[in-house]
This record gives structure tokens, sequence and C-alpha cells, in this order.
């Protein structure tokens, strides 16, 4: 159940999911390694019309590995300092750096490519939609930006929706209400689909669906001349 006493400032959901992850931090870099969306990762990569990218919720660094191992400048960037110093030790190639993805402290148009898995769902729809905002403004013009965020109605408080029986905010969305979200900051919408985890992983994972959307920056529109 929604607990409004202990989540009524937006600062107080990131504080409270912080918390959750500096706890969990060890058991869930175990517990998660394996889960990597390598079909998504690859639609990134394909896309990318140049090598530098942001892991924006890098968590300890899993996919950061993998982008960085295959030649792509990659900064992660995450608010869980036990998460950055895992990915400090695992991932000597990439840069870890602390930072809110509301609030991003690049200079506009730095980087090719943005991937962003299940980081959204931890915020409320508000703060969604200023990250996407700070993700539009640090893109370089067709870059692409690729997120995972959680399927459903409404959001929650719950242990049920992790395995590590600790509550954590989690806000759901439609794949239409994501959809209209991410076209509405000025994405051109290329993919928008939802997998499902114990599908795509296996029986012993959880049944519970995920919306990929994968998106491109259009920041100037070319036109077309009139001239004869």
């Amino acid at each position: 159940m929604f607990d409004h006493n202990l989540y009524i400032h937006d600062n107080c959901i990131i504080g409270n999911t912080i918390e959750f992850y500096n706890n969990v931090a060890k058991d869930y870099t175990k517990k998660r390694e394996r889960l990597v969306n390598y079909s998504e990762i690859a639609k990134l990569k394909t896309l990318m019309k140049g090598k530098f990218l942001l892991d924006a919720g890098t968590g300890p660094g899993r996919d950061a590995k993998i982008f960085s191992e295959e030649g792509f400048t990659t900064i992660g960037i995450d608010l869980s300092w036990k998460f950055l110093q895992i990915a400090l030790n695992q991932v000597p190639r990439a840069v870890f750096l602390e930072m809110d993805v509301r609030k991003l402290s690049f200079t506009d148009d730095s980087f090719d490519g943005i991937w962003c898995s299940v980081v959204l769902p931890h915020l409320t729809v508000m703060d969604t939609i200023c990250a996407l905002s700070e993700f539009k403004r640090v893109l370089k013009n067709d870059g692409i930006l690729l997120t995972i965020v959680k399927a459903g109605s409404g959001n929650i408080i719950s242990p049920t929706e992790n395995t590590f029986n600790q509550s954590v905010f989690m806000q759901l969305y439609s794949k239409e209400q994501y959809y209209s979200i991410v076209q509405n900051i000025g994405f051109e919408i290329i993919e928008n689909y939802i997998f499902n985890e114990k599908g795509k992983f296996g029986k012993n994972h959880r049944d519970m669906d995920f919306i990929v959307t994968l998106c491109r920056n259009v920041k100037y529109k070319k036109e077309l001349s009139n001239q004869k």
C-alpha cells in the first residue's frame, strides 16, 4: 500500500530509494548480474552515430561494462555510493559519477546515446518528465535514447516488487501513457514494445512486464527549400 506519510515529497522518494539500494547493493549485484538486455543494448549501439554514451542510473556498472568493453566512451551515473564503489572496482574502462538524472551536470549536446534501464520507475511522473528533458538537452541532435520502465498502472510501495524483501517506490506506466510522455518531450519514437521478464530470462524470474522505448533526439528539423 502507498504510505502517504513516508513519501510526501519527491526528494523523500529519492532518499528512500538511495537507502534501499545502498542496503541491497551486494545482493543486487549478484542476483542481477546475468539479467542483461542484450537485444536492447544491440539496438542502441546500432543506431548511435558516435561512441560517447551515458549510462543513466548505472547501478553496479553491469551494462556500462558491456558498452565500455565494446569501445564506447562510457560515463555511468548513480546516486547510490555503494553501487558506485562496486562499479569503480569492476569496470575500470568507464567513468562513474554521483549524479541525479533530474539535474545533469553535463553541457548541452554531450552524448551520442543514453541508456536508462529501469531507473525512471523510481521517480514520480513529474520527475520522470524532468529527467527525460535533461536527457534531451545533453543528447546531440539525432542522438539515441533507450529507456526501460515497468508496465502497469499507478504507483506502489511494496516489497513484492523486488526480491530483497524491502519496500521501494515504483511508478508504473501503460505503453500508451509512457509513449505519450516521451513524444511530448520532443523525441521521435523508433520502437515502443513490452517484454516479460519471466518470458525473456526463464521461469525462475519474475512474471513482470517492462516497456522498452527507443527514440531519437530531434533538435534541429531540416527545412525543405521552396526555391524553384
